[in-house]
């Protein structure tokens, strides 16, 4: 856990895997140094590469997890293990950060109030022509990326509490077979086809979970623009889709990871709360 001279307490995870094409994590360990955050923790599949010189701690995976149930046992780890901390933040292995987004964020946190989830990516789809600050773009299930999830104590505590994110993982929770809760049958990093409960039964799809969990507490889900981070995965280990912002697996308006976001402080915060506006 991190706390740097001020108040707010922060745990930190990176999930990997190991990819046919590509390799990111160094470059997201370092961002997120950059962005603020030192203390850091990986949670590696089986056979993820780590590179030499990160002396932050890896949780190695006995098997094959999967990505819903390798980030959901990072975050209840991070959870328990450091229950004093106020927000926890868990990334994929592709993303990278603008500088001192975590000096920004802490002077605009104030300024959300309650919240289910915050994402300092912002895919295309949600970008906002002529707006700077945070948008809620909560849509249910339809709510897109966990590339940088961010929620606070209360916010992890009421996430696992919920019985459908407790069932994801064993039940078709959305009630729409196997569009959502089938998972993937590419050919990425977690094998083709369904032939592992491992690989896909109710093991993908962390967004749309979080998105329905929201959308039953009627809470936001923030993003920002312009984007505070970028998904830099141009091939996932979950789909075979290539990464572009025409098809939203990428930021329209990213800023830059050599963008000092500090130089933002003490000026206005801009919170648009409401997918919709409120009825009279």
């Amino acid at each position: 856990m991190e706390d740097i001279g001020n108040s707010i307490k922060w745990a930190v995870g990176v999930i990997t895997a190991p990819r046919t094409t590509g390799y990111y994590l160094p470059r997201t360990i370092d961002t997120l140094t950059t962005g603020g955050w030192n203390k850091i923790v990986v949670f590696a599949e089986p056979n993820s590469p780590i590179p030499d010189n990160f002396t932050g701690d890896v949780v190695k995976r006995r098997k094959i997890y999967g990505d819903w149930t390798n980030w959901a046992t990072g975050l209840y780890e991070l959870f328990l293990s450091e229950p004093d901390a106020h927000y926890y933040f868990m990334l994929e292995d592709d993303a990278i950060l603008c500088k001192n987004a975590r000096s920004y964020l802490e002077y605009t946190l104030p300024y959300l109030g309650d919240f289910a989830s915050l994402s300092l990516y912002t895919p295309s789809k949600y970008h906002k022509p002529e707006f700077k600050g945070f948008h809620n773009e909560q849509d249910g299930r339809n709510t897109w990326s966990t590339v940088t999830v961010i929620m606070s104590h209360s916010g992890v505590l009421r996430f696992f509490s919920d019985p459908d994110v407790q069932k994801h993982r064993f039940f078709d929770i959305f009630k729409v077979g196997p569009k959502y809760w089938g998972g993937y049958t590419g050919n990425g990093s977690y094998g083709s086809g369904y032939t592992s409960v491992i690989d896909t039964v109710g093991n993908t799809v962390k967004d749309a979970v979080i998105g329905q969990w929201a959308s039953k507490l009627d809470l936001p889900i923030f993003y920002h623009t312009p984007a505070l981070a970028e998904h830099i995965g141009y091939h996932s280990t979950l789909t075979d889709d290539i990464s572009t912002d025409a098809n939203g697996r990428m930021s329209k308006d990213f800023i830059g990871e050599h963008f000092d976001a500090s130089q933002w402080i003490n000026q206005n915060v801009n919170v648009q709360r409401f997918t919709k506006l409120p009825l009279l």
